[in-house]
């Protein structure tokens, strides 16, 4: 009788045991979101004049005033996400000083006397024009016309794709004025116990951001 009841017993936990469902895992699959750099497609782009612009800051001994160049045009061409060659036109009689507010009483001074025979010559030299020889490793290099005197340049920059634009990026780098003999009161004319307040310094900062289409 024990033995009866013992097999019913197993009996049933073994039946129960094929009729429970077994537990699935389920695997979950990770998917890692790669962040893609969106490629440069061939062809040549013309620069967005409304939103491009080159930023400057020019120093004195002490002092000194920040401005930007619109950049009236311009062309890249690029092949196999390389930029072959290039070219932009700054309007300099449109070059605006951004420390001083244009309704102040000394900015139209400022502006004459930056457009004037001393400086840029804007009458003369309305425009400036870069022209890309190289883009590589970072790095552009190209000549830089201004006052009609061409001097070779180099300077770190950075191209990239938004949505249908470029965006070619400077970063800052410095020119020497004096060679485009643009402005008096050179730090070269002057000793250490000699600078003057009103000395300009020959070296001028530069950042652009060309915005094209």
């Amino acid at each position: 009788m024990k033995k009866t009841i013992l097999f019913s017993i197993l009996s049933v936990l073994f039946f129960a045991s094929c009729n429970e469902k077994p537990k699935q895992t389920t695997a979950v699959k990770v998917q890692e979101q790669v962040n893609e750099t969106p490629k440069i497609i061939n062809g040549v782009y013309k620069v967005n004049t409304e939103k491009s612009v080159l930023n400057w800051e020019a120093k004195q001994i002490s002092g000194g005033h920040t401005g930007i160049f619109p950049v009236a045009k311009g062309l890249l061409e690029v092949n196999n996400e390389n930029v072959i060659k290039g070219s932009f036109e700054f309007d300099i009689k449109k070059l605006e000083v951004t420390d001083i507010p244009k309704d102040d009483h000394d900015y139209e001074e400022i502006y004459n006397h930056l457009i004037d025979p001393d400086f840029f010559e804007a009458d003369k030299f309305p425009k400036a024009n870069f022209h890309i020889t190289d883009f590589s490793n970072g790095m552009i290099t190209g000549k830089l016309v201004m006052r009609g005197i061409e001097n070779e340049i180099s300077f770190p920059a950075k191209i990239k794709k938004d949505n249908a634009q470029l965006i070619l990026k400077s970063e800052e780098f410095y020119i020497d004025r004096t060679l485009w003999k643009i402005g008096p009161k050179s730090e070269k004319l002057f000793s250490l116990t000699e600078l003057m307040d009103s000395t300009i310094k020959d070296k001028v900062k530069i950042q652009f951001q060309v915005y094209l289409i």
